[in-house]
């Protein structure tokens, strides 16, 4: 005895519906949260991730839509040219999700259970078109199809939308923005910068920050002398991190700068450095235009033999822009910094 499948067309658009308007709910509500936030923070606007999470929910709603009216086509071959697209997307997205989100665990069982669905309702469609008694004539059959491969193509290019716009919710939700002078002399934390130099600690360098425009950029200047002279040897700008960042959650840092064409550090601090002489420092040529620079957290030396080796898995509670150990004119310019 042949055992067959009968599963309604209207079924398979059922599941995609529900999917779909999780995810609409789930990225309207992580919008509104993001929105909130960046509101909190700035007093209003929009940023990228608010418009990303938008967008999301903005496509899952008209794919629902799109679903609905599905179920209105009589056709069954009609049906099952528009379920292949159905398919191959949710299988994209599942096979996606997999790669690049394995953490998205709810939105991947949804995702497959869906996919799978729709191949088994696509298997049982085989059988209900040989047995359909068809009251179409053969022109609107023709013009059913023609419309279902067009809705099928566009389908996969909504998918492959879709698919840019959730990595890049992924990658910006990774990021943080710790400072974009959106707040001047204050970071996303709401502390504030400070410059400090060799002199409380006997040095003789000297120097100063202020806010400027560089090639239509707003950034802090860090100006100076920076001598060695006294055991001294360095200059400064330096924000506290409160609450401290997880260094775990994080690859590196990276930061936009404009410098004089010389080396310069950056120090972090963490909750294990006590001393004021302990960090874990990065060094870096800054060259005479903008450049965008990508600091690894494992490429961070610590100052002092007794510091634990890397500064992964501990908590970061300050960051330094640092010109020093030389004696060199200091002029370097830091537009945005953060973490990836």
């Amino acid at each position: 005895m042949k055992f067959k499948l009968n599963l309604k067309p209207k079924i398979s658009y059922s599941f995609s519906i529900f999917v779909a308007f999780v995810i609409l709910c789930y990225f309207a509500y992580k919008g509104i949260v993001a929105y909130i936030i960046h509101r909190e923070l700035y007093g209003g606007g929009l940023d990228t991730l608010v418009l990303l999470r938008a967008s999301i929910s903005g496509i899952m709603l008209l794919l629902i839509l799109l679903f609905f009216q599905f179920m209105k086509i009589p056709d069954l071959k009609s049906h099952r040219t528009i379920l292949r697209g159905i398919f191959i997307g949710w299988t994209v997205v599942f096979l996606v999700l997999i790669v690049v989100n394995l953490s998205s665990i709810y939105f991947i069982i949804f995702t497959g259970f869906t996919s799978f669905f729709t191949l088994l309702t696509l298997l049982s469609l085989e059988d209900q078109i040989k047995e359909e008694k068809n009251t179409l004539t053969e022109k609107e059959i023709y013009l059913l199809q023609q419309l279902a491969k067009k809705i099928s193509h566009k389908l996969k290019k909504i998918i492959i939308i879709i698919l840019i716009i959730f990595h890049q919710n992924i990658l910006f939700s990774k990021n943080m923005i710790l400072d974009d002078l959106n707040n001047v002399n204050f970071n996303k934390k709401k502390q504030e910068w400070k410059f400090i130099s060799d002199q409380v600690m006997g040095g003789i360098s000297s120097g100063e920050f202020k806010i400027e425009l560089i090639e239509n950029i707003k950034c802090y200047r860090m100006t100076g002398e920076v001598s060695t002279k006294n055991n001294g040897g360095f200059i400064q700008i330096r924000t506290n991190l409160k609450p401290e960042v997880e260094s775990k959650k994080y690859e590196g840092i990276y930061f936009k700068v404009y410098g004089n064409n010389n080396k310069y550090s950056l120090h972090l601090r963490s909750d294990l450095t006590f001393a004021p002489w302990q960090y874990y420092g990065y060094s870096f040529f800054a060259p005479n235009k903008w450049m965008k620079i990508k600091a690894p957290l494992k490429d961070f030396k610590k100052s002092n033999f007794y510091q634990p080796k890397n500064i992964r898995e501990q908590n970061i509670k300050s960051v330094g822009l640092v010109a020093g150990f030389d004696n060199f004119r200091s002029d370097i310019c830091l537009s945005e910094i953060g973490f990836y």
